[in-house]
């Protein structure tokens, strides 16, 4: 009889596991989220995200940002975004989030160019070099000069991707270093935009076969939208899987089966 209890604590166990993963997918009734109306998605994150107190259901916010935000980029790419950011801690990946709102809002058609970001190691010299380039879009030229002047390999770290920014990445550097603090917004074109941009996600571990295109935004070639491999990969979800069933995600595709078939 002593021997059976353990087991019986874990079937409880179990059980009770089980019975809060149903409870929370009837709470939220994620079975009638239709992949076909991405608000469903995003307002139904922003039910969850108000009354997340739990990494859970946090990380169920952040997916159903992140399904709208891919299933609508043009509406919900931003502000999913956005939403997502409110949730996390990690710096590297609220960095990298910032850099696609900033993309996609700058963008001529509003669009990201292809990109697959694997977040790698980020030392001090790259979280620097990162913060560079948006220091000097945003005309805050001072805080860009120190860090070049006072963390050792951040312009190692820049000058890597010499040959991405128009004009190159020296140039740029020169520039930061002659120039007096203006507070103001660089007037860039697109061009420069999606280059420091896509240079910026690099910086943070975009893989380098995905980034073989750096300079296409200026040379017609299409751009890509938000793709849910981009963000799936970023954040270590599967935002293929869009739809709940059988209390789980699911891809689309999948359909449910009939009694018959179980």
């Amino acid at each position: 009889m002593t021997r059976a209890l353990p087991m019986v604590g874990i079937i409880l166990l179990l059980s009770f596991m089980g019975a809060g993963t149903q409870s929370t997918a009837i709470r939220w009734q994620l079975d009638s989220l239709d992949p076909s109306e991405p608000s469903q998605y995003f307002l139904r994150a922003e039910e969850v995200a108000d009354v997340a107190d739990d990494a859970s259901q946090r990380r169920l916010a952040i997916r159903l940002y992140a399904i709208a935000a891919t299933l609508d980029p043009d509406q919900w790419g931003a502000s999913g975004l956005r939403g997502i950011i409110e949730l996390i801690d990690d710096e590297s990946t609220i960095r990298a989030l910032r850099s696609m709102i900033e993309l996609q809002e700058t963008s001529p058609a509003g669009l990201l160019p292809e990109s697959r970001v694997v977040l790698g190691q980020t030392d001090r010299a790259t979280v620097a070099a990162f913060d560079v380039l948006s220091y000097a879009r945003s005309g805050e030229e001072l805080d860009a000069r120190r860090r070049l002047k006072n963390i050792p390999g951040v312009r190692e770290r820049l000058l890597v991707y010499q040959d991405e920014i128009p004009g190159g990445m020296q140039r740029l550097i020169d520039d930061l270093m002659t120039t007096t603090d203006t507070g103001v917004r660089q007037r860039l074109t697109a061009a420069e935009q999606v280059a420091q941009l896509q240079v910026q996600l690099r910086l943070l571990g975009g893989q380098e076969e995905s980034w073989s295109a750096t300079l296409m935004a200026w040379r017609g070639r299409p751009m890509q939208s938000l793709e849910s491999h981009d963000l799936g990969t970023l954040l270590g979800l599967d935002l293929d899987r869009q739809v709940w069933r059988n209390d789980r995600w699911q891809p689309l595709a999948v359909e449910t089966p009939s009694e018959g078939d179980q």
